[in-house]
Formats: structure tokens, sequence, C-alpha cells
């Protein structure tokens, strides 16, 4: 079915002949010659055909042989009676009816309706997601200038602090230097270090009820450092005999080897390393066959930092010691001090 005639046809009863007008398709209405006949009182079959070809000049060949073919067949199957109603009202509404046909209004409305949609995707649900996605970037990028503000200021903050403590650690050396001084000036008033070391030690036995045997014992190591020419300052010799006379019995205590080793043990263990160096020092100058002594005396010396000192007395014990108690120990305390 030509395409002029699904449109001329569809829906709707198209009068041929219309006393007002012609009614035809707008589709149509500028290729075809308008229906108006309105001064035509009678018509049939021949005359209707013969103006219906007419009037479908516009059309190819074959789609006029086809409209006029439709209508002849309408006029055979037709009573003479009803001839002139056909001329006058037949449609092709129930060819329509009877047909399979192609809607092109329909694909036409879908193709409009995809445009549309795809304006609505273009200009509305683009925008949409293009904000969305300017609002979620702000919002990434504000959240990282806020985290950058806070590592600034962190390190700002950092920056004070360690600034603060340089300050006082260049005050801590200033006062370092002045006590220094004050140190060194103190020891020359005392007449030498042996004469400030006995000093300082007995004013810490003076703060105390009564010194042990122990204590007198290191106070007369310290009476007996002092030289003869620390004692030639005067000051020094007025300090010294002072000593002398808080604390006579320091001029004659005695300790074994074994009571000096179990008072440096004893210091040892609870991690006094340099007051337990002392007493171990004093108990090899009494017995330097004292297995015990010789080991901590070893190690202390390690403890203290003093490898040297260490790695000397660790050989002395292997010398003396080949089979002692601590071969072992002292075997891997030399093979750290010596790698």
């Amino acid at each position: 079915m030509p395409r002029f005639f699904l449109d001329l046809a569809r829906g709707n009863r198209y009068n041929v002949f219309d006393s007002a007008l012609c009614r035809v398709p707008a589709a149509a209405l500028s290729a075809a010659r308008c229906f108006a006949f309105a001064e035509v009182t009678a018509i049939n079959k021949q005359l209707f055909l013969v103006e219906l070809g007419r009037l479908l000049t516009f059309m190819s060949d074959e789609d006029r042989q086809e409209a006029l073919t439709l209508y002849e067949k309408m006029f055979d199957d037709a009573e003479d009676e009803q001839e002139a109603e056909i001329v006058t009202t037949k449609t092709y509404a129930s060819y329509l009816e009877e047909q399979d046909h192609i809607d092109y209004r329909v694909l036409i409305s879908l193709l409009l309706g995809i445009f549309i949609g795809i304006m609505v995707v273009y200009f509305l649900v683009v925008p949409g997601i293009k904000s969305g996605m300017r609002q979620e970037f702000k919002g990434t990028q504000a959240e990282y200038a806020e985290q950058m503000s806070k590592y600034l200021t962190d390190i700002e903050a950092l920056e004070r602090e360690s600034q603060s403590l340089r300050n006082k650690i260049d005050i801590q050396e200033t006062e370092l230097e002045a006590n220094a001084a004050e140190l060194e000036d103190l020891r020359n008033k005392a007449g030498g270090i042996n004469m400030f070391n006995m000093t300082a030690y007995y004013l810490n036995l003076k703060k105390k009820e009564a010194a042990t045997k122990d204590e007198l014992f290191i106070l007369q190591k310290r009476i007996n450092a002092v030289s003869e020419e620390e004692l030639s300052n005067a000051m020094a010799k007025q300090i010294y005999d002072r000593v002398l006379e808080d604390y006579p019995d320091a001029k004659t205590v005695t300790m074994t080897s074994s009571e000096l080793f179990d008072k440096g043990k004893a210091l040892y263990d609870k991690g006094s390393y340099t007051d337990a160096l002392e007493y171990f020092t004093y108990s090899y100058e009494k017995s330097a066959d004292n297995e015990k002594n010789m080991y901590y005396l070893s190690r202390t010396y390690q403890l203290t930092g003093n490898s040297a000192a260490a790695l000397r007395y660790y050989n002395e014990y292997l010398e003396r010691f080949p089979e002692g108690e601590f071969v072992s120990s002292v075997n891997g305390y030399v093979k750290q001090l010596t790698q």
C-alpha cells in the first residue's frame, strides 16, 4: 500500500466529496489536488475512477494503479444500490483493518522520543553528573587542604619545640661550662683532684649518722691518695686535718679481698656499676687470686664502657684460671671485644 493511502485512510473516514471542503492528510496536501467538487451533484463509478486517477497523477504509475484497482474491487464487490455510498463514503479504513501496515508516525514518535531523551540526558542528567563530580572534587580538595593545613601546623609546632629544646641545650651547655670552671676553681682551691675527691666523699659521710666499715675503708683510700704536693696548699692541709680529726678510724680500718668483693657484688646486682668497680678494684689490689672478683672486675669495666681495661683483665683471668668457672663466658666476651 502506498504511503499516501496509508496516511489518507488511517483511523478516519474521509469523504471523497465534501460539501464544505476536501479533507486530505496534511502530509499529502502539498502534493495532491484538493477533492473539492461541491458543484458536482451526481457521480457514478466511471466518473469517480477517472477523476480519482486524475487527482493521483503526482503518484507513480504503480502506486496510482494500485489505488484505482482497490476502488474497482470495492465497486465490484458492492451491489448497485450501494455504489453511491461507496462513491461518497467508502474509505480505506476497512482495508487497513485487513492488511498489515507500518505506522510511520509511531516510528517518528519513537525517534522523536529518543531524541528528546538524549536532549534530557545531555541538558539535565549530564550537567547533574558534572555538578556532582565538581562537588566531590571540591570536597576532596577541601579535605586535602585541611589535612595539609594540619600537617603544616604540626610541623610548625615541632619546629617550635625543636627550637625550644635547642635553647635549653644551649643554656645547659652554658651552665655546664660555668660549673666546669667552678669545679676546676674548687679543685685548685682544694689543692688537686685527689684532695677534691677526699673532700667530696667526706662531705657525703657527714650527712650520715655513722660511717660503716666499708665507707671508712673508701675514705681511707681517698686520704691515702692525697699527695704531699696537694697538701702544700694551706686550705687543703686544713681540710685534710679536719677529715682525720672527724674520722680517726679511717687511718686504721682494714678489709679483706672477700669482704670488698661482697660489697662490690651487692652494688653490681643493684646496677651501681661505677661504685661496684671501686670495690672490685680494691679487692683485686688485696688479692689477684680471687677468681670471682677477677671476673666481675673485668665484666664491670666492660659495662662501664672501658673496653680496653675489660679486655686486659679478661685475658689475665684466662691466664690465671684456664679451667675457671667463667671461662666460657669470658671467651665469649673476648670475642665480642676483639671483633
